[in-house]
């Protein structure tokens, strides 16, 4: 988890931004529904109630029938 304060926080926020011109030119949002996004959930993630943590990882067993 990453408490308030830490970088990791915004990550994909900031990875979404460093991507803006392609995601532009894909047509997958434009500059004005990125910049709302943005700016609805810059606040959410610096709430300290807001629980941020990397991805999940799942440990499994399973066995091939004969």
């Amino acid at each position: 988890m990453y408490p308030p304060g830490n970088s990791r926080r915004t990550i994909r926020l900031d990875l979404v931004r460093s991507m803006r011109p392609q995601i532009v030119q894909l047509g997958l949002a434009d500059s004005k529904e990125l910049d709302a996004l943005d700016a609805a959930l810059r606040p959410h993630l610096e709430d300290p109630r807001t629980v941020v943590m990397s991805g999940l990882l799942f440990l499994v067993w399973g066995g091939k029938p004969a």
